[in-house]
């Protein structure tokens, strides 16, 4: 990915040690925030610059609320949300604070979503093929 970032999955973020523990599906870090993912460890001590919560029935409520509000909390500074069911993507910046959306996408386009939006994304590659459509 351009810009230098690690990505992790399911990593286990420790946004406050031991205390407050969150494991995203997705996670980035800037490669000047953590040069390197730590391999000594399965705990990750830097809180991420950007998460990616996949929601389904079980976890939605969970995944954007709870977590989110602890994502917050933490200073992660970029959040999406991507909901399959409607073929959809949310995005959120950390301002004062609080999350704000500042981008969303809906079904098979191309988009630029912050903060990688130097590269082109094809939301149509992401979504399962409907077997009944």
């Amino acid at each position: 990915m351009p810009g230098g970032w690690w990505i992790l999955d399911k990593p286990e973020c420790h946004l406050t040690l031991d205390k407050r523990v969150t494991v995203p599906d997705v996670a980035r870090w800037r490669r000047e925030r953590m040069p390197n993912p730590p391999r000594d460890t399965h705990k990750m001590m830097v809180v991420p610059d950007w998460v990616c919560e996949v929601l389904s029935p079980s976890s939605r409520s969970f995944d954007s609320v709870t977590k989110m509000n602890a994502y917050a909390a933490a200073g992660v500074r970029w959040a999406w949300l991507v909901e399959p069911r409607d073929l959809r993507v949310d995005v959120f910046e950390l301002q004062d604070g609080s999350w704000a959306q500042v981008a969303s996408a809906e079904g098979s386009v191309r988009m630029r979503l912050p903060p990688f939006d130097v590269i082109e994304l094809d939301l149509g590659e992401w979504w399962e093929e409907d077997p009944t459509a």
